[in-house]
């Protein structure tokens, strides 16, 4: 009888460290699954990250930080290319009116780093996208649409319209990216004053889909920047360059979201030849 409590009792620990095992294989097993410094919890990441630059979207990113809530409300992610957790993804749910989303790039506040004005763009193109930034009950659900969410730019950004190779070109695009990622008040009213409003503006389309400028960069496959082609009643061409305003720079666990202001920039002789050709051939 002792003999067969102790076969027993054996089987049984196996079974157990079987089951561990087998379980630790299936998690692992994700393709979105990211190695995090032990005891890293949301609260650490709400503490040491803010907003930085809301023209920076993300191409990849891996699984949440695992924070052990039973109620999610903001949550993060490190992101391709970036393992050092210089940049992460912050997922926050609001619930107002039925359960909406917001997502934004954030960065280490210890790190100084302006990737449009830092790192080395590797290539600059136009084509569609669909902003799922976007605060509005069409955002990305990421228990619906995981792979929307870690494979993000797969799901929002078209083909390649047009690479943009003209040095001359490229200068007048970085003109305006490397405008201020953050303004004062103050400052935030002379650009109303000295420049049109994004949305005072229309849309540049191809095949009825909103054109943007992609830049990517030699730094970081997972991190790109984009603005809106926009046009006047006068055919004249523009850059949307959003900057947050500083006085809300800090991401809050409310209702409230980083407050950012939209211009339209006007681009140079070169990017509006390419723009008007690209326009009549479509």
């Amino acid at each position: 009888m002792k003999r067969l409590k102790k076969h027993l009792f054996f089987t049984f620990i196996c079974f157990c460290l079987l089951c561990t095992t087998m379980s630790g294989c299936s998690r692992n097993s994700s393709p979105y699954d990211f190695k995090y410094p032990k005891r890293l919890t949301n609260n650490d990441c709400f503490e040491n990250y803010t907003v930085f630059d809301p023209n920076i979207r993300y191409t990849e990113c891996y699984e949440f930080v695992d924070a052990g809530r039973k109620i999610r409300r903001l949550e993060y992610s490190a992101i391709k290319g970036a393992e050092d957790l210089s940049f992460m993804v912050c997922y926050k749910t609001i619930f107002w009116f039925g359960e909406n989303r917001w997502m934004g790039v954030l960065r280490e506040k210890d790190c100084d780093i302006q990737p449009i004005k830092d790192f080395t763009p590797s290539k600059i193109e136009l084509c569609t996208y669909d902003d799922l930034f976007a605060w509005n009950p069409g955002s990305i659900d990421v228990e619906e649409n995981p792979e929307c969410y870690y494979r993000y730019a797969e799901h929002t950004f078209s083909d390649s319209i047009l690479a943009i190779n003209s040095e001359e070109a490229i200068a007048e695009i970085m003109v305006v990216a490397k405008r201020p990622t953050t303004m004062t008040t103050e400052e935030n009213y002379r650009e109303h004053e000295l420049y049109p409003v994004s949305y005072e503006l229309d849309s540049i389309l191809w095949e009825e889909k909103p054109i943007y400028v992609k830049i990517s960069f030699a730094e970081c496959e997972g991190l790109v920047w984009v603005g809106q082609l926009l046009t006047d009643e006068e055919g004249n061409f523009y850059m949307e360059r959003s900057s947050y305003v500083n006085t809300s720079l800090h991401l809050t666990n409310t209702l409230a979201d980083p407050f950012y202001k939209s211009w339209g920039y006007p681009l140079g002789k070169h990017m509006e030849a390419i723009l008007s050709e690209l326009v009549v051939s479509e």
